[in-house]
């Protein structure tokens, strides 16, 4: 009987097939592929499962000094441990022999699939779909138990930026909104807004 595991081509065989500038461009890729990664701010590589961070969850507050007598005040800060999850994506492409015998394309080309892994990404931190339990709340389920929810309206200008709206929310937590993420659909709806007098806003 035949050990399966000492025919497994592991990745020692398959260094030469990937060479590093290939490796680098498949993790850009990804980066580029995924709103949520574009968006984010790198951290440093990680070099285990997991990793702890301080997050500072305190802001100091100034005073003014009253005169040329007056006290200065003292202020607290505080910081809270975050840790960091890394889970792995990956996928299987089975390609027959036959088809890579035939093949007069680049089938690692076709292969890659940065724009997949993207959109895992996306779906899991942004909505919680299919993501790794190790990971905290979505940014949907986070919003939701927080009460930052807008329900949407015929009114699109007033749910995003009116008070009350979407960007409201994000302000009334202590933060400027820096960019936007939604769905493609949504472009099509910022374009067809229009003033009362039907000029496009």
């Amino acid at each position: 009987m035949t050990n399966m595991a000492t025919n497994i081509v592991n990745r020692t065989d398959l260094s030469g097939l990937i060479p590093e500038p290939v490796t680098r461009e498949i993790i850009q890729g990804v980066t580029e592929g995924s709103a949520v990664l574009q968006m984010g701010r790198r951290l440093p590589n990680m070099t285990s499962k997991t990793q702890t961070m301080n997050v500072l969850d305190m802001l100091p507050t100034a005073y003014f000094v009253n005169g040329d007598t007056g006290m200065k005040q003292t202020t607290k800060m505080k910081w809270d441990k975050k840790k960091i999850y890394a889970e792995e994506i990956a996928v299987i492409v089975p390609i027959p022999e036959a088809v890579l015998d035939d093949a007069d394309y680049d089938i690692w080309g076709e292969v890659r699939l940065v724009e997949a892994f993207g959109k895992v990404i996306d779906g899991a931190i942004l909505f919680g779909t299919n993501k790794p339990t190790s990971w905290r709340d979505s940014v949907l389920e986070t919003c939701t138990k927080a009460g930052s929810v807008v329900a949407a309206t015929p009114y699109i200008y007033d749910d995003l930026l009116a008070e009350g709206g979407v960007i409201a929310k994000v302000e009334e937590s202590g933060y400027l909104v820096n960019g936007i993420m939604s769905a493609i659909q949504m472009r099509a709806k910022l374009r067809g807004l229009k003033d009362l007098n039907g000029n496009p806003i």
